[in-house]
C-alpha cells in the first residue's frame, strides 16, 4: 500500500490546527458523501487518527498538529498511487485556505 507524506506550513497554533481538522470528515462526507463511507477520526494527543473508505478504497493515516505546521501520513489504496501528485497538488490547495 503506497504512502504519501505532507506537510503544510501555517500562522495558525497547533490548538486552532486541531478545531479546524476536527471538520475535515464531516465537511468531506458533506460534499462527497456518496463517495466516503466508513468514516473514523480520534485524537491522540495533536494527532488526528483517521480511516475512511473512498469509491470502495480504504484510505488511512494521520495528521499531527504543531504551532505553524500539519503534517499528514496516509496509506492510499495502490491504484491512487499514480495520483500522488494530483493528490499532493489538492493538498496544497486545500491546505492554504483552511489552514493560513
Amino acid at each position: 500500500m503506497p504512502t504519501i507524506e505532507l506537510e503544510h506550513r501555517t500562522q495558525l497554533s497547533a490548538s486552532e490546527i486541531m478545531e479546524k481538522a476536527e471538520t475535515l470528515i464531516p465537511d468531506a462526507l458533506k460534499e462527497y458523501g456518496d463517495q466516503i463511507s466508513d468514516p473514523y477520526q480520534e485524537w491522540k494527543g495533536n494527532t488526528l487518527v483517521f480511516s475512511f473508505k473512498a469509491m470502495g478504497f480504504f484510505v488511512s493515516g494521520e495528521a499531527t498538529a504543531s504551532n505553524n505546521l500539519i503534517k499528514i501520513k496516509a496509506k492510499l489504496p495502490l491504484v491512487a498511487g499514480m495520483f500522488k501528485g494530483k493528490i499532493r497538488d489538492k493538498f496544497h490547495e486545500e491546505a492554504k485556505k483552511l489552514f493560513p
